[in-house]
């Protein structure tokens, strides 16, 4: 929690009453702690001396002091029932609510806990403790926007707590924004107390996180000497050494987070890893060994302990080790034929074609299939050509080698030699018309040229015979969206994740399905399992932004357009949507630095430009905007809005007859765009011709009849002539 355990208890409305047990009960639980005292035998007595305290009358004070003992013993189901119990004395009392509110979070019932919460603050609305709390009850169910619209207010109302920028800083830490979450940990650091070892620590997870690993590991350095129990922090300096390549450095930390708790099996584990860095098998192999020993049911120990033994040339050992694993992880498949094949789908594809390689051609059907596996592995290192001279051979040792033929059909779509690749499916269905994987190539290669209905025609083909293949069903998902038939995608889509459920691009195919259909709500759904998945794909995090944009969240969206274009910072899309947003915002300075790195990286965009000339426009940069909408022009003629934009800023610049030949442009290429006549009327105004500027104010009106500001203008313009004198009064009535 982010409070000390009694301090936010103690409030004044809680005063014990002047009853003996009373005040007996309020000296235990709330006097500072005595170094070396027995806190466990003080807090038993202070229950004790509560309950005596209710039973002579102390009421409300008696019943919040047994709620808060039990809590400092630990036994917080039995606190929440007590000041549940308190509340039905006092239920208007937002400390009693508070208190609740607490406990349930603390008891990992964040949903009660903002319930509670939301309650107190009905009675206490500036009250920054429990602004506090609930913002970390909204941080627990990932409600980031919430809970820092709450931490803002607490920080409003009490800027000098030092805890509640390390709450900010932690929500905004956790949402992926990691500068604002460095600010505000160095804040609290500026303001010290009992928190700088979590405000050390958070800076430090987020200078890891930006790479600034040498920055991290001084933080952690800070932080460690500040926690009672500082084995977290060493874990993840540790990890920070490691990311170094500094393994002895981690090793040391891993000792003495194992000194701390010799019963995490992880730690061995992570400790083993670093050992095997420094090819030290002996005290590797040891870790893994104690890794295993305390939790016999995780693959990876197994899997780890077998690289030891290879190193080892233990390859029996090995091997044995691999079994377990695959057998209490059954995603990564059975052992089939070979070792081989273990390595392959474990992604050592040099190991796995060494392994092939040793095969003999005496086992004619084994080194059929080695051939066939060399050539998956071959095509898995991006190695094309390599895999089509093993599938070629394959091919010759046996003609019907379906599977080698479709193998080596997938290797050729990759390089574009599209009909080799549809002649060896022919080839393949012949020989095996029930060949699932067959039809679905081809109809993805059809797909490819845009052959929708003979393509779903195959996909259909290929889901016939093999139902239970969630990437058939993926990709006739695709096909279906392909055909603009969102219902059949998501049909589909839906149908591949009751096959699977975790499948990240069935979630995200069917993301888009939804988006096509404006459902924002299910897209939104689906988005957010694909990046719980897959955090690290910049693609999704755009959609994602893309439909909270569309949802009127535009904060989060832009937080997710930076995670997009922190994970691919070559693609200018990203900018380009933080840009766009930043708009959105008013964030107008921002949104041009967005779009001065969209056009770096597309200088070919007139988006880009454009909205770069509105951006300056609103920061009254009207050449620069002039200079940027030119651009725009040159590479899109027919775009209004860069006529429009242009003429915006020549009008504000006081340029009215330059505007007004690109608000005239603006509305003869949209007619219906109402903003172009308004600015044109004030064009027209600003250079005195005014029947033409009350002639394109009825227009605009005409376009818009519920925009108060036209009709006020017209008025004023009226006024100002001393004509149409009724008309004007309507105008402002």
């Amino acid at each position: 929690m982010a409070m000390a355990l009694v301090a936010p208890w103690a409030h004044d409305a809680h005063a014990p009453a002047p009853i003996p047990s009373c005040r007996q009960a309020g000296e235990l639980i709330y006097r500072d702690e005595v170094q070396g005292e027995d806190r466990k035998a003080r807090f038993t007595s202070g229950l004790d001396a509560a309950r005596q305290c209710l039973k002579d009358g102390g009421g409300l004070q008696g019943q919040i002091m047994i709620g808060q003992a039990e809590f400092a013993l630990g036994n917080r189901e039995a606190a929440l029932a007590d000041f549940q119990a308190a509340v039905r004395l006092a239920p208007n009392d937002p400390d009693v609510l508070y208190d609740v509110g607490y406990t349930d979070n603390a008891l990992g019932k964040y949903g009660d806990a903002i319930a509670e919460l939301t309650e107190a603050l009905q009675y206490a609305p500036n009250s920054a403790a429990t602004l506090m709390e609930r913002g970390e009850a909204y941080l627990e169910l990932k409600k980031y926007a919430e809970s820092i619209k709450d931490l803002d207010a607490a920080i409003a109302l009490a800027p000098d707590n030092a805890d509640y920028y390390i709450e900010r800083g932690l929500t905004y830490l956790r949402s992926g924004n990691y500068e604002k979450s460095i600010a505000d940990a160095t804040k609290a650091l500026q303001i010290g107390g009992t928190g700088d070892g979590a405000a050390h620590y958070n800076r430090g997870i987020a200078l890891a996180a930006q790479k600034k690993i040498d920055e991290a590991i001084a933080d952690f350095s800070a932080a460690i000497p500040l926690y009672d129990d500082p084995s977290d922090v060493l874990r993840d300096r540790a990890d920070a050494y490691r990311s170094k390549h500094e393994f002895a450095a981690a090793i040391k930390d891993l000792d003495q987070a194992i000194g701390l708790h010799g019963d995490q099996p992880e730690d061995y584990n992570t400790r083993g890893n670093a050992y095997l860095e420094l090819d030290d098998a002996a005290h590797a192999l040891a870790d893994y060994n104690k890794a295993i020993a305390l939790r016999p049911s995780e693959a990876g120990y197994y899997f780890n302990r077998a690289l030891v033994y290879r190193s080892q040339e233990r390859y029996a050992d090995a091997i044995a080790d691999l079994n377990t694993a695959y057998a209490l992880d059954p995603n990564d498949a059975d052992i089939p034929l070979n070792r081989g094949w273990d390595y392959y789908l474990m992604n050592r594809y040099d190991d796995a074609i060494a392994d092939y390689n040793r095969v003999p051609q005496s086992a004619r059907e084994q080194y059929l299939f080695a051939v066939i596996d060399r050539g998956e592995a071959q095509a898995a290192k991006g190695d094309l050509e390599a895999s089509i001279r093993d599938e070629s051979a394959a091919i010759a040792l046996d003609g019907q080698a379906s599977r080698a033929l479709v193998d080596r059909a997938r290797a050729e779509r990759q390089l574009s030699r599209l009909a080799p690749a549809a002649a060896d499916l022919e080839r393949a269905i012949a020989i095996e018309p029930d060949g699932a994987d067959a039809y679905q190539l081809r109809g993805l290669m059809r797909l490819d040229k845009g052959d929708i209905d003979p393509a779903l025609a195959d996909l259909r083909k290929a889901q016939s015979l093999n139902p239970k293949d969630d990437a058939i069903q993926i990709n006739l998902g695709w096909a279906e969206y392909r055909k603009q038939d969102f219902d059949g995608a998501i049909r589909e889509e839906s149908a591949a994740l009751a096959l699977d459920a975790d499948n990240v691009v069935a979630h995200y195919d069917r993301a888009l399905a939804y988006v096509a259909r404006k459902d924002w709500d299910k897209a939104l759904a689906d988005l957010d399992a694909a990046i719980k998945a897959k955090p690290d794909d910049p693609e999704f995090a755009n959609e994602r932004g893309f439909v909270e944009s569309n949802q009127n969240k535009p904060l989060e969206a832009v937080q997710d357009f930076e995670k997009a274009a922190s994970l691919d910072a070559a693609n200018a899309l990203y900018p380009f949507n933080i840009g766009v947003t930043r708009i959105d915002l008013d964030d107008y300075a921002a949104a041009r630095s967005a779009f001065d790195k969209a056009i770096t990286l597309d200088p070919k965009k007139a988006e880009s430009y454009m909205d770069r000339g509105f951006a300056e426009v609103m920061l009254n940069k009207f050449d620069d905007a002039v200079r940027d909408e030119d651009k725009a022009i040159a590479l899109a003629p027919d775009a209004f809005r860069a006529y429009y934009d242009r003429g915006l800023a020549r009008l504000r610049s006081g340029n009215a007859r330059d505007a007004l030949a690109d608000l005239t442009k603006t509305v003869a290429l949209d007619p219906q765009f109402e903003l172009g006549w308004h600015r044109r009327a004030e064009a027209y105004g600003q250079l005195g011709n005014y029947d033409l500027a009350l002639a394109d104010y009825a227009r605009a009106i005409g376009l818009s009849p519920a925009n108060p500001q036209l009709f006020n203008e017209r008025c004023w313009l009226r006024a100002t002539l001393n004509r149409d004198l009724p008309q004007a009064l309507d105008d402002c009535n």
